[in-house]
């Protein structure tokens, strides 16, 4: 149905709910402990909770310093990152592949690695970046008989 102008006509009701309810959107990690795969596939949960699906980008990393005897200096070094999209009331699990500095760093310390892991929402808008330690775990294969 067309008003006078040739625009769509709107019912009064359909109006009032579109304009109540604005686009929104929040992702959230769940729990803080990460699985990770053959070594090389960090697996993690994410929530997108509001009326529309969210995207972004995940960032998972890591402060190291330098070896004693040196002068103290930090860094930040990235073990992997990924971009998702979200559907809107799901839980999702999200796959990172580690690059080679973080399976060198889950291989030397026996497969239990405290990390950082960066959300970054960038739609709907307005952006949201959310940071939370993680631990992450290397799963082992039972011995099967």
């Amino acid at each position: 149905m067309m008003d006078d102008k040739g625009y769509p006509a709107m019912r009064f009701a359909e109006l009032v709910t579109a304009l109540a309810c604005p686009v929104t959107g929040k992702v959230s990690l769940v729990g803080r402990d990460v699985a990770v795969h053959g070594g090389r596939v960090v697996l993690t949960r994410l929530d997108c909770e509001g009326n529309e699906n969210c995207s972004g980008k995940l960032t998972l990393f890591m402060k190291t310093t330098s070896r004693p005897g040196a002068k103290q200096r930090s860094r930040t070094v990235i073990l992997g990152a990924v971009r998702f999209t979200l559907s809107s009331g799901t839980t999702t699990t999200v796959k990172i592949t580690l690059n080679a500095i973080g399976r060198t760093a889950l291989s030397s310390t026996h497969g239990r690695l405290a990390a950082t892991l960066t959300v970054l929402k960038s739609y709907p808008a307005p952006a949201q970046k959310l940071s939370e330690s993680v631990r992450l775990a290397e799963t082992r294969r039972g011995s099967g008989a």
